[in-house]
C-alpha cells in the first residue's frame, strides 16, 4: 500500500525536526562506534554484517550514528546472563563522559 502523500507544510515541519536532530546530537564515525564498543574495525563490520548494530542515521561520506540511536538500541538489545539471571547490555556500554 502507498504511503499518503504530504502537504508542503507536513514536510517542512519534518525537515525541520531532522535538521535539528542532526544539529543538535553528535554524530560517531565507525571509529568512534568501535571505541565505544572496544571493538575492532573488522568486528565492527562482522557484527554491522549480521545485523548486530543499529543501521546509522546517516550516511554522508561515510555511516554516521547518533548517540541516542545507540543508547536506543542499546537499551533495546538486553540479554539474560546465565550465572546471574539479571539483564545486561548485549555489548559494552561506555559513559558519556
Amino acid at each position: 500500500m502507498h504511503k499518503p502523500v504530504r502537504t508542503l507544510d507536513e514536510l517542512a515541519v519534518l525537515v525541520e525536526r531532522l535538521e535539528r536532530k542532526l544539529l543538535n546530537s553528535p554524530r560517531l564515525h565507525v571509529k568512534d562506534v568501535c571505541l565505544r564498543y572496544c571493538i575492532s574495525k573488522s568486528t565492527f563490520y562482522r557484527l554491522r554484517r549480521r545485523r548486530k548494530l543499529p543501521p546509522p542515521s546517516l550516511v554522508l561520506n561515510g555511516p554516521l550514528w547518533t548517540l541516542e540511536d545507540l543508547e536506543r538500541f542499546e537499551a533495546a538489545a538486553r540479554i539474560r546472563d546465565r550465572r546471574t539471571k539479571l539483564s545486561r547490555p548485549a555489548v559494552p556500554v561506555l559513559s558519556r563522559d
